[in-house]
């Protein structure tokens, strides 16, 4: 059932905080500061971390409330579907933000890239009120979509050269030449042209993950020093995430879903300890538990101990026996996707998994954007699911031009995605080989049915044969005897050549039954024979599969290490071996693995 609108939670789960959200922000103000002090004094930023540390949160929720409240107005750009080139996103975002700084309606952007480049698009969208002067800066979020999104090179050349042009405060050369082609033709003053190679005032801020990071060494050619200020966000430390889960949780306002409750201290500590990794703890899955542990409050379970005596009056306090203690967190992790889809209806299940696992991502199985006609046209898809979905935290949705784009809520839901995709794939060709299999052997037992129906067919026939000859043989013992016999009389003689021709007939029909047993045998093994080849050809395409697999495993182990992320490494040499214990290169790997990570 969908909530109302003005129904609010504490905690965003999958989804990133949004501006309207800044009141829930917990646990970031010394980096908020500290990114929008580098904003105000750097033409470009370059904010990095790992996936699922909060980058967007930080953006929405954290920078952008300061920059408003600045001359620093925040115009927020992503790519998100190749359907559109990056110039064309860039275009109809700006003038949204244009049209949403001047009090206009945003929906009603226009796309203008196909007659400007982005200087004149910027030098258009004056950013000016009741004669003060605003510096758009440019965020940039989720920057590596623009990389592989559009990983043909050709395809961002456009945008990556008028970037470079706008950054580097260069007038691009097919403006420039139209300018002056205006100049002599007495169209444009001198004055007028002054004005118009202005460069723009504007600032820049590049989001992208830290394995994406490298992406921007293709833009240093262009743009020099692009990786001069560089600001990496890292994971929350224990005071930080300590902060994030208790105070939304406090909060008392009447248009939350729940009533306000606190944590235990040894609820916190058990919550920090299997949250905290390297010494550190991830937004999204500490946002994750949290939801979950909301969702319980507003709906407990039935007979379930939910925590001890209320701290405050009214209020409830979580301890670890809410949750499940730690396999209950652990759960919460493992089980969040599974969980969500499951609350669905159960016709919507099986259509929401195919849109979220195939629809949704690619095919380098990273999130993408779809339209929302697209989605609509899938089979068992209609808008009460797209809802449902969003919803849920499963996806989000994204106004552009006249639709909506959908896409995966986070990139850290992706792992439990592909792999709850993979269980479902795995199970479904199991399925596949023993359905196989067992026509195989259906076609197999037809075979040796055949081949000892024809056996006995051939037994009869020869049979028939031997007892065509002897009745041959009789017949012309009985002709001799009345040759030799004079005295027979020719009643006999008829009845001896009747004999001989039943005789003769019988032997010709066992003949042709024996040809028809014969040639039912061969077919029989020739059947026997396939079905054989058949079976053989089934068991070399599975271990090609587990070839292919153990392949692919090993190329996402290595790509792991480099970027140091020690588990998601482990976890893949591991499967390795379970598919194949005696793997040397996963072997080694591990040792690899051992030396680097120091365990």
């Amino acid at each position: 059932m969908n909530q109302e609108k003005n129904i609010r939670f504490r905690y965003p789960g999958l989804s990133s905080f949004t501006l309207e959200q800044k009141g829930l922000f917990y646990g970031r103000r010394r980096e908020t500061r500290e990114l929008f002090n580098l904003i105000a004094v750097e033409k470009t930023v370059v904010l990095f971390s790992k996936s699922g540390l909060g980058k967007t949160s930080l953006l929405n929720a954290g920078v952008t409330p300061l920059l408003l409240a600045s001359d620093i107005y925040p115009v927020p750009v992503r790519f998100g579907n190749e359907s559109l080139m990056p110039e064309q996103h860039f275009s109809i975002q700006l003038d949204a933000a244009w049209r949403r700084f001047r009090g206009e309606d945003p929906s009603r952007a226009r796309d203008s890239s196909a007659t400007e480049t982005l200087w004149e698009q910027a030098k258009r969208c004056v950013f000016e009120k009741n004669g003060a002067a605003f510096t758009p800066v440019l965020l940039f979020d989720q920057f590596e979509e623009l990389f592989t999104l559009y990983p043909q090179p050709e395809k961002r050349a456009r945008f990556i050269t008028e970037l470079a042009d706008l950054i580097g405060e260069r007038l691009p050369q097919a403006f420039r030449e139209t300018l002056l082609d205006q100049l002599d033709a007495g169209q444009l003053d001198s004055s007028a042209l002054a004005e118009a190679e202005k460069a723009p005032r504007l600032k820049f801020v590049f989001s992208i993950r830290s394995d994406m990071l490298h992406f921007m060494d293709e833009l240093s050619e262009q743009i020099p020093y692009i990786l001069r200020s560089r600001y990496q966000l890292f994971g929350l430390t224990d005071e930080q995430a300590r902060e994030a889960i208790i105070q939304p949780a406090a909060l008392r306002d009447a248009h939350f879903a729940s009533s306000p409750f606190s944590y235990s201290a040894d609820a916190l500590d058990e919550i920090l300890e299997v949250l905290t990794k390297n010494r550190e703890v991830e937004s999204f899955q500490l946002q994750a538990v949290c939801q979950a542990m909301e969702e319980r409050v507003i709906h407990p379970a039935e007979g379930g101990a939910h925590a001890s005596a209320p701290q405050k009056p009214g209020e409830l306090l979580i301890t670890p026996a809410f949750y499940g203690h730690r396999s209950g967190l652990g759960q919460i992790l493992e089980e969040f996707y599974q969980k969500r889809l499951a609350e669905l209806p159960e016709a919507w299940r099986k259509p929401a998994a195919l849109l979220i696992e195939l629809a949704l991502i690619n095919e380098n199985n990273r999130r993408r954007s779809v339209d929302q006609s697209e989605l609509l046209a899938r089979p068992g898809v209609k808008p009460e699911l797209l809802r449902a979905l969003e919803d849920k935290r499963l996806v989000r949705k994204e106004p552009r031009l006249d639709t909506f784009y959908y896409e995966i809520s986070h990139d850290t839901l992706l792992a439990p995605i592909l792999k709850f995709r993979k269980e479902r794939l795995d199970a479904e060709e199991k399925i596949r080989l023993e359905q196989e299999a067992a026509s195989a052997r259906r076609a197999r037992d037809r075979a040796r049915r055949r081949l000892a129906l024809s056996t006995t067919l051939t037994v009869l026939a020869v049979v028939a044969s031997v007892f065509a000859f002897f009745k041959q043989d009789e017949a012309k013992i009985a002709l001799a005897n009345v040759e030799k016999q004079k005295h027979v009389t020719d009643s006999l003689l008829i009845v001896s050549r009747k004999n001989e021709i039943q005789a003769i007939a019988a032997r010709s029909e066992a003949e042709t039954q024996s040809r028809k047993a014969e040639l039912q045998r061969k077919t029989a093994v020739e059947a026997l024979n396939k079905a054989e080849a058949e079976e053989r050809a089934r068991l070399v395409a599975e271990k090609d599969k587990t070839a292919t697999e153990i392949a692919r495993l090993l190329r996402e182990a290595d790509v792991f290490i480099r970027a140091e992320e020690w588990d998601n490494a482990r976890s893949r040499l591991s499967e390795v071996l379970r598919l194949d214990t005696g793997n040397t290169t996963a072997q080694k790997m591990l040792e690899r693995l051992k030396g680097l990570s120091g365990g």
